[in-house]
């Protein structure tokens, strides 16, 4: 068939179910996660630990591409699933996560090395276990549970750059706490007071210690503010006074963040914000999330 032909013979895709979602209730926003994972069931691989999604321009290996389209829908499916919503395809992210981990193996994950990117991925599969873990660490074998604490533990003897990677490790260490895994609290402790010398006032932190400048949206969208307020939330019981100043340093930035937005709520459409789409919001629902009360003028009419 001649391209002409073969062009003439394509029809419009119906549109996509988020495309017609109201968006107006919690139910709402439940299908609206559930349409956007839906498509992942393609590409899963025969034992669920990868999805392949398309080409990468990435700089680190296809293994790794792959262990992110398996772990970074779980910041949605983490929540569906901890508000008791439910998602048909929640069994082949939890048949992941036991193939990912398991050493013997034909998906393992591979062994973290320093600097490694599937350090990366152990944040959203740690923020699952945390609060999550009646559907990916109670179902699992003894042993399964044992590799998956020692595939994530393993985080807490090697190098990490000195950025917000530093969060990964700790929220690594929180979702084995949440289920009474061996974790390290010195690590977390060590951890979190290092992330606090990034600080620089009114909620802003530098992606970096004292003289490193780098201060982007991506970090205060889906990194260091966002972390700072899912912590407040899951390390209340055993660092209270830091969780409060988290929540006071949110109510700061959320007063400067709120002017990235336009005022009908479109976010920058470029940059690093477009790679990571709806990502940009997630301060927002980590504010919800945490508890924390917005504050005036702001309201949660104006969040919404």
């Amino acid at each position: 068939m001649s391209t002409a032909r073969t062009a003439e013979a394509n029809q419009p895709f119906p549109a996509h179910p988020f495309s017609k979602n109201p968006l107006k209730s919690r139910d709402d926003v439940a299908a609206a996660c559930a349409s956007l994972l839906d498509p992942l069931a393609a590409g899963f691989s025969p034992g669920c630990a990868m999805v392949r999604v398309g080409g990468t321009g990435t700089r680190f290996d296809e293994a790794a591409a792959q262990i992110e389209g398996y772990a970074r829908p779980l910041w949605g499916l983490a929540p569906l699933l901890a508000g008791d919503s439910g998602y048909k395809n929640s069994r082949l992210f939890v048949d992941g996560l036991i193939s990912g981990t398991d050493p013997n193996g034909p998906e393992f994950w591979g062994n973290m090395e320093d600097l490694d990117q599937r350090m990366v991925e152990s944040c959203p599969i740690g923020y699952t276990l945390a609060i999550a873990g009646k559907h990916f660490w109670d179902p699992l074998t003894e042993q399964q549970k044992t590799n998956v604490a020692k595939w994530i533990g393993s985080m807490n003897d090697k190098e990490m750059p000195n950025t917000n990677w530093l969060w990964f490790r700790v929220f690594a260490n929180l979702g084995l706490k949440a289920n009474g895994a061996p974790y390290s609290h010195e690590q977390i402790e060590k951890d979190m007071d290092h992330l606090d010398t990034f600080h620089r006032g009114d909620g802003w932190s530098n992606d970096g210690p004292e003289g490193y400048t780098q201060m982007d949206y991506y970090s205060g969208s889906f990194a260091i503010q966002y972390l700072q307020l899912l912590y407040s939330k899951l390390a209340a019981s055993f660092d209270p006074k830091r969780c409060e100043e988290y929540r006071r340093r949110a109510q700061a930035y959320a007063l400067d963040f709120v002017h990235y937005c336009a005022p009908d709520g479109h976010c920058i459409p470029f940059g690093r914000s477009l790679t990571y789409r709806f990502a940009t919001i997630g301060f927002w629902s980590a504010f919800a999330f945490a508890d924390v009360e917005p504050p005036k003028p702001l309201t949660w009419g104006i969040i919404k």
